[in-house]
């Protein structure tokens, strides 16, 4: 954060030729194809928390019932997540359209201030980007501070609506939003973003996967199990799918940089091998979590997803991964994101709906 103020604060060369930041330039700094990554976790969660409910009414509907033919004791053991006892409600809906926007604006500020970093550092020219829409600060010819400046104001957009969160659920979600303030500041910023580290993938699967599903679900429901964990593993993985998709097309220009990603340190060849195989895990991961958790039913929409993806995933697996094909990989990628999460999403819902049924 230090060095966005110091970087707002000093004079900046040529000024004069700048362009009036506009809301085409403000679209492409947010980056609207990149937000599956906010958007996919939020609406799985949201799923479960469905799926939560249905069981919780489900399972009070055989107490009752069983209770009156046999007597107190009965309906035991009607399923794991009828122990969440999860009830929706008003505040439900108005917890999960916050955190949408929350993430989303998020996400945003992130792919703000990671364009603006790139372009201070020299890594964003017209000769390392190619993708017009992908470098708006070089191609919009957009003052470096209004850039800095719009950043700012999303991430206080999302610190209104957090902290709106917050005060409809628990003082206890202040720890996990720390994290994510924590992740956004030292994602870009510093001497050593973790943008520019191994530790990118990682990091940026956790807090917009694991975190953002596990919070979001709790804010909606009031409740948690370990069932939600083992579910964020699914967008945790799509995620940091993202990154390495996105750094093993730059390994040619973030070597030059002196950047240490997690592509330059395995190569361009275990990179892809290893994004192709993410991409089979994480369906395999949420056909083993349907089924476990007792929502078998969601298995064929889990294997139909899994069929429709395999194209973007042979993609993923053989490449090319280099700038001049960064925009086919990315699409590809984002893509395949959109149809994990929505076949988690109908699966979990599937599932759900058909115990409440048979």
């Amino acid at each position: 954060m230090t060095s966005w103020l110091r970087a707002w604060e000093s004079p900046t060369a040529g000024s004069s030729n700048y362009k009036r930041f506009s809301a085409k330039a403000a679209l492409e700094l947010a980056s609207p194809s990149t937000w599956v990554a906010s958007i996919g976790p939020c609406c799985i969660a949201g799923a479960f928390a469905l799926c939560s409910a249905m069981e919780s009414g489900l399972a009070e509907a055989v107490s009752v019932q069983a209770g009156e033919a046999l007597g107190e004791g009965a309906g035991e053991g009607v399923g794991v997540l009828a122990e969440m006892g999860t009830v929706l409600d008003g505040r439900s809906a108005l917890c999960w359209v916050l955190m949408l926007l929350c993430a989303v604006l998020l996400q945003s500020a992130v792919n703000t201030l990671n364009d603006y970093q790139d372009f201070k550092s020299g890594l964003d020219t017209a000769e390392t980007i190619r993708d017009e829409t992908d470098a708006s600060l070089v191609y919009n010819q957009i003052n470096p501070r209004s850039a800095l400046a719009f950043a700012l104001v999303l991430l206080g957009l999302a610190a209104a609506l957090g902290t709106a969160v917050v005060l409809l659920t628990s003082l206890w979600l202040l720890v996990p939003a720390a994290v994510a303030a924590a992740a956004v500041c030292l994602y870009s910023a510093g001497p050593k973003p973790i943008s520019s580290l191994p530790l990118g993938e990682v990091v940026s699967g956790i807090v917009m996967g694991g975190v953002l599903t596990c919070v979001c679900f709790y804010a909606v429901t009031l409740s948690f199990s370990s069932a939600v964990v083992a579910l964020a593993v699914v967008p945790t993985v799509a995620i940091a799918q993202i990154m390495l998709t996105n750094n093993t097309c730059d390994t040619a220009r973030d070597r030059a940089a002196g950047r240490r990603t997690l592509p330059l340190l395995l190569g361009v060849h275990r990179s892809r091998v290893l994004n192709g195989a993410l991409g089979v895990f994480a369906f395999l991961w949420l056909g083993l979590f349907v089924v476990g958790e007792g929502l078998a039913p969601g298995l064929i929409v889990v294997l139909l997803g899994l069929a429709l993806c395999l194209p973007k995933l042979a993609t993923l697996l053989k490449g090319p991964y280099s700038l001049e094909n960064r925009r086919v990989m990315m699409h590809s990628v984002v893509s395949y994101n959109r149809l994990l999460d929505a076949s988690a999403c109908v699966a979990l819902l599937a599932g759900g709906v058909a115990r409440a049924i048979f």
